[in-house]
C-alpha cells in the first residue's frame, strides 16, 4: 500500500526595496524579470499579467515532463500569493510567498511543501534536501538583488 511523504522548507529573504517593488515579482509574467530563464505557457487566465486567483500555467524544465500550476491565492493587499503546482503522477507542491513591508525594506518568507504522489514521486523528494532548497533561496536572493539594481535579469537556473 502507498504512503505518500510529505516535506517542507521555509527561507526568509530579505530586499533593500518597497514591497511595492518586490512583491510583483512572484508572479508569473514578472517573474521572467529576474530569471532570464524563466518559461511558461499561460493555460486559463483573465488578465495579461496573470496575477489572479485561478490562473493557470503550465513549465517544463530540461527533458523533465512538464508542470501545471494554479495560482490559489494572490491578495496585491496583503502581499500573499500561493501556487499550487502537480507534476503528474508525481508531486504536487504548494509554494507560499508572503512579503512584509518593513521601512524602505522587504522581508519575503517562502515555503515550499511537496506531497509525493506514488512511490515514484516519493522517490523525485530525495533531491529537495534543507541545503538544496538554501542554495535555491541563496540564488532567488542574488538574482532578485541583481534585478532591482540593474533592471537586468539575471542568467542561471533556480
Amino acid at each position: 500500500m502507498f504512503t505518500a511523504q510529505r516535506i517542507s522548507h521555509s527561507h526568509t529573504l530579505e530586499f533593500t526595496a518597497f514591497i511595492e517593488q518586490v512583491f510583483p515579482l512572484f508572479t508569473p509574467v514578472k517573474e521572467k524579470l529576474w530569471l532570464a530563464e524563466w518559461q511558461f505557457t499561460p493555460i486559463y487566465h483573465t488578465t495579461a499579467s496573470l496575477e489572479e486567483v485561478g490562473a493557470v500555467f503550465k513549465t517544463e524544465h530540461g527533458d523533465q515532463s512538464e508542470e501545471f500550476w494554479a495560482m490559489a491565492d494572490y491578495d496585491p493587499q496583503q502581499h500573499r500569493v500561493q501556487y499550487v503546482r502537480f507534476w503528474p503522477d508525481l508531486l504536487l507542491t504548494t509554494i507560499d510567498i508572503q512579503c512584509l513591508a518593513i521601512g524602505d525594506k522587504t522581508r519575503v518568507s517562502i515555503t515550499y511543501t511537496r506531497t509525493g504522489l506514488s512511490e515514484a514521486g516519493n522517490a523525485k523528494l530525495a533531491p529537495f534536501t534543507t541545503e538544496a532548497y538554501r542554495e535555491q533561496m541563496t540564488f532567488w536572493q542574488h538574482a532578485i538583488e541583481y534585478y532591482l539594481a540593474t533592471d537586468t535579469a539575471l542568467v542561471g537556473v533556480h
